[in-house]
């Protein structure tokens, strides 16, 4: 099967459940660092401690997310950036789905629970999985306006 995305133009609105674990700053920065961006000067810009991301119980807001995103681009532009800290995350990061993925039968169930449970790992993005044929299509639309982070949470998502 071959996978095909479509990415779907931002809504307005979204909600205050907009939180997002702690790891996905943390993997961002560490690419940040590693194309020359000071990444205490992203954390002081955002309000965020850098003692913070060692927590599993942290979360940072839709603002943070998307100051942060800006913040590196001031200093930086990384040329799909989002795809290279998609590759960083692991598996592990995602916690207990994580291991539900890991524990599922198939790729294509493993699939359906990332999908079931995305808004716990990301909560700023929908996705849906339709089969068409001998292809799979991903759409992957934003619940809120997501300005300068918009690209990235798609590429990171991919």
């Amino acid at each position: 099967m071959n996978a095909v995305i479509e990415r779907t133009r931002p809504v307005s609105g979204g909600n205050a459940a907009t939180a997002t674990p702690a790891i996905y700053m943390k993997r961002l920065l560490e690419v940040a660092k590693d194309y020359g961006v000071d990444t205490n000067l992203v954390l002081r810009r955002i309000g965020l401690d850098p003692r913070a991301l060692e927590s599993d119980d942290t979360y940072y807001s839709l603002e943070q997310h998307i100051e942060s995103i800006r913040a590196i681009q001031d200093q930086r532009n990384i040329e799909g950036l989002g795809l290279l800290v998609g590759r960083r995350i692991s598996i592990a990061d995602l916690g207990i789905i994580g291991y539900a993925m890991l524990s599922s039968l198939t790729f294509g169930k493993a699939i359906d629970v990332a999908i079931r449970f995305q808004r716990l790992t990301d909560p700023v993005l929908h996705i849906e999985r339709q089969i068409e044929g001998d292809d799979i299509v991903l759409s992957i639309e934003p619940l809120v306006l997501l300005g300068a982070a918009y690209q990235y949470d798609v590429e990171e998502t991919l």
